[in-house]
């Protein structure tokens, strides 16, 4: 039999379900964190992958391209030579295999790098607000099932938003960010405006 009318929530079950959102929440932020560690790691195992030119998907490619580098080495070495330039002056053609592409060299590692932690971190922000906005949410309804007073639920709607505390910028702020404005970082109510309308 359905239970029509139930017994408002206690205050010992408001308690617990207080108790039991912040584990989850605990809970949730050490998973995110578990898993931005996981993303570096890949993208540090996707940095230092090192391909070998025996390989069965490209072996004969390199074989053939080693093959016509030798060629192409030897006719630059008769051409100077028939030219009277001195063998050790002689310009010639290497061919070798990269067996780490652009990720071989330290500089557009450390640049990939950085790039991949930033969007992290990023992503790690983002989920760790969303998760935090969803568990001030269930706090908000726990809290609003035991306000009796019309004072006490207005107060808590009046809670500003994100987007009312950090307006968005427009293009003259952004403008005046680049021009090394300190100023800048204000925004100003016009701008806020012109971004409402």
């Amino acid at each position: 039999m359905d239970r029509v009318n139930s017994a408002p929530m206690s205050a010992k079950e408001r308690d617990a379900l207080r108790e039991v959102l912040r584990l989850n929440g605990r809970v949730a932020k050490a998973a995110i964190d578990e898993y931005a560690a996981i993303l570096r790691a890949r993208m540090e195992e996707s940095l230092s992958q090192i391909f070998h030119e025996d390989d069965e998907r490209w072996a004969e490619l390199v074989e053939h391209a080693k093959q016509v580098g030798h060629e192409a080495d030897e006719r630059l070495k008769a051409i100077a030579k028939a030219s009277g330039v001195p063998m050790e002056n002689a310009p010639g053609f290497h061919c070798t295999f990269v067996n780490r592409g652009r990720y071989g060299l330290k500089e557009r590692r450390d640049e990939v790098r950085r790039a991949g932690n930033a969007e992290i971190d990023g992503r790690v922000k983002k989920a760790k607000t969303q998760l935090e906005r969803a568990l001030a949410a269930r706090h908000t309804e726990l809290l609003a099932g035991s306000l009796t007073s019309d004072e006490a639920r207005a107060a808590l709607v009046k809670i500003p938003t994100p987007e009312q505390l950090l307006p968005p910028m427009d293009r003259r702020d952004i403008a005046g960010l680049l021009s090394g404005n300190p100023a800048a970082l204000m925004l100003s109510a016009e701008s806020v405006n012109e971004c409402d309308a």
